[in-house]
């Protein structure tokens, strides 16, 4: 009942969009390859999980070239807002036939800033950092066509960036958040 799953893969993109003091502009190439390992099933018939790993290896290839025609010293560097690491455990338990509990971690390792589809930081080395996420999770059938859900989003209220839009912005994530819904099935 437990599925194991595994990939490698490597992206090639023509034509990203890079920065060229003062301009952006569309000639660049860069390359992310990678792993990704991934579980998904049932333990038990009470017990689910779902899960995975990616590595990533990033890379600006070619950026544009600089105002004075040379080669981008930013050529090798990874890329903007692409973290080496990622990792999400979630699970969920049939306390009883009409309780479901459970709840995830997930992390991201560091993640350079910069303009997207540029190398990362630039000279000024400018990052995200690492961080952790952990969510909670309820589920309650009321009958056969009627179930509450809860879910709540960064439960310990983890302040964390999420991206970087050049390397004086950043977007933090979002707060704690619950969500209650009621699902109904016809």
């Amino acid at each position: 009942q437990l599925q194991l799953r595994a990939a490698v893969f490597r992206l090639d993109r023509k034509n990203a969009v890079t920065q060229s003091t003062p301009v952006v502009v569309q000639d660049g190439e860069v390359r992310v390859q990678g792993l990704e390992l991934g579980v998904s099933g049932n333990i038990t018939p009470e017990w689910q999980v779902f899960g995975g790993y990616t590595w990533m290896d990033s890379e600006l290839v070619k950026g544009a070239l600089t105002s004075g025609g040379l080669p981008n010293p930013l050529n090798g560097e990874r890329l903007a807002n692409t973290p080496e690491h990622a990792f999400s455990l979630f699970t969920t338990y049939r306390v009883m036939p009409n309780l479901s509990l459970g709840g995830g971690v997930y992390y991201v390792s560091d993640s350079f800033g910069g303009n997207q589809g540029g190398a990362g930081g630039g000279t000024n080395r400018i990052y995200a950092p690492e961080y952790t996420r952990v969510d909670l999770f309820a589920s309650y059938d009321i009958n056969e066509t009627a179930s509450l859900q809860l879910n709540i989003q960064n439960a310990a209220d983890e302040e964390y960036i999420i991206r970087t839009n050049g390397v004086h912005h950043a977007d933090v994530a979002p707060a704690r958040q619950a969500i209650l819904t009621l699902n109904l099935r016809y």
